[in-house]
């Protein structure tokens, strides 16, 4: 099965061997229902365009050799355009307004991930995705868009997407395995991933999550001798900088030796078998995984550096959503000392401190994360009271959860913005009682209302797209 994002169409082989297009409708009625019950989807990355012959076609190119990597499997050949480097692609890049053929082929690639979402949310059966380079960013962008679980096994070769893009997509989707094979030797990965790409940092192909990464997530540094083990296990030898090749970016999957230990992966045989205890604890994330989840979704609803004007925005000038009037509150107290002046000045890890201490800990968000999860009632409202506190401050976000707890248990609670040991009680009670979503609910509705009151609401309408997000997916009927 073949099918080909560009430009916000859907294409497919037609009688004539060229490629006509179909709306995502007609795609879904057609194709999707006659796949097997499990696929395999196969993206690729960089410089392609799988509408012409030749070696920009990755269906002629790199997915021949990928199929004879994994093995015999039912595949699904996602190709998308991915701006291949010739004149005409450098011209049509900078008249979208992109002064790289790769920094346009990034954002085209966010785009091709909405639309394999979409594709995928209609089909019913197991997905694998195999992914190489830019396609991991397709990959990222899609898991974003799709429920936690949907997706069984993720393998990234090369993986040309930044470290905490990648972090964030594994600690949203505890079921989901992911494996992640790079070399921190490849060069062109680490040229295009730091310098041509619109933001920066480093890319998951050049570097694993290492400390930082779930319990769902494998890094393979295939030159590392430290998983010799596993390729011994396998009967083979792994390998994954060519060392008669500069700037090798395609080793890992050109290189035969690589194959069983990806195959073993898709497979789930040793050393990638893992044991259904092991699997129940990783679907559990642990506070540092619930905060760091919660901080990625959370900088990039907040963006880079914003200065408005005060009567829109009174709390001046901010980086990341730390605004001048919080920080120049906290460098008043000695243990913040460290702090500096200007909000631009801040690094991230400062900035990762202070969401720490000053709004997630004190909202004891651990605690209540970690019954949401008991319950299997999913993180979305630990996280909105994360969001709300960010933006409104932790006591606003206090008295929101303590009203919609009255609210929905009908049970007398002191409301003064301070989650206590009271307030968590309660909050237990309302998940033992299965009136999780009904709390959730009210306080949407709650804060559209408050949100409705403030003087510079109308200067400032991404609030209700931000605070409609995290309206439950069983009910989209809150309006403002």
């Amino acid at each position: 099965m073949k099918v080909i994002f560009a430009e916000d169409q859907f294409w497919k082989p037609g009688p004539d061997d060229g490629f006509q297009s179909h709306s995502i409708d007609k795609l879904r009625e057609t194709e999707i229902s006659d796949w097997p019950g499990t696929v395999t989807v196969l993206v690729h990355g960089y410089s392609f365009d799988p509408r012409v012959t030749g070696p920009d076609n990755p269906f002629e190119n790199q997915y021949p050799v990928w199929k004879r990597a994994l093995g015999k499997r039912a595949y699904v050949d996602f190709g998308w355009y991915s701006v291949p480097r010739s004149f005409s692609s450098v011209r049509s890049a900078w008249r979208s307004g992109h002064w790289t053929t790769y920094g346009w082929a990034w954002r085209l690639a966010e785009q091709a991930g909405q639309a394999l979402a979409r594709i995928l949310s209609a089909y019913d059966g197991e997905v694998n995705i195999v992914a190489h380079s830019l396609g991991s960013r397709v990959v990222n962008c899609a898991l974003a868009h799709l429920p936690a679980g949907r997706i069984a096994r993720v393998m990234f070769w090369n993986g040309a997407d930044y470290v905490r893009n990648a972090e964030r997509a594994a600690v949203q989707s505890p079921p989901t395995r992911f494996l992640n094979v790079y070399c921190p030797d490849d060069t062109v990965l680490e040229r295009l991933g730091d310098v041509f790409a619109p933001a920066s940092g480093r890319c998951i192909g050049n570097d694993g999550l290492s400390d930082r990464a779930p319990q769902n997530w494998i890094d393979i540094d295939l030159d590392a001798p430290v998983y010799a083990d596993w390729a011994e296990q396998l009967e083979t030898i792994t390998r994954g900088d060519n060392p008669c090749e500069v700037g090798d970016h395609w080793e890992s999957f050109r290189y035969p030796g690589n194959w069983p230990l990806c195959r073993a992966f898709l497979n789930d045989q040793p050393p990638f078998a893992v044991s259904p205890v092991i699997q129940s604890q990783s679907a559990f994330l642990s506070d540092d995984q619930v905060f760091n989840g919660f901080l990625v979704n959370l900088l990039k609803r907040e963006g880079g550096f914003v200065h408005h004007r005060p009567a829109d925005d009174p709390g001046g000038a901010t980086i990341q959503g730390v605004s001048t009037r919080l920080l120049s509150s906290l460098r008043l107290d000695p243990r913040w000392s460290d702090l500096p002046v200007d909000v631009r000045d801040l690094t991230e890890g400062q900035i990762t401190k202070i969401y720490r201490r000053v709004f997630f800990d004190p909202m004891q968000l651990s605690v209540i994360s970690a019954a949401c999860q008991t319950s299997g009632a999913g993180l979305l409202l630990p996280e909105f009271l994360f969001d709300v506190a960010v933006m409104s401050g932790i006591r606003n976000s206090g008295v929101l959860l303590q009203e919609a707890i009255s609210e929905s248990a009908r049970v007398p609670l002191k409301v003064d913005g301070v989650i206590g040991p009271r307030t968590v009680t309660a909050f237990s009670e309302i998940l033992r009682n299965g009136n999780y979503e009904t709390c959730l609910r009210s306080m949407v509705t709650r804060r559209l209302k408050w949100l409705e009151n403030l003087p510079n609401f109308k200067a400032n309408p991404g609030w209700v797209l931000r605070t409609r997000s995290f309206i439950p997916a069983s009910d989209e009927t809150i309006k403002t």
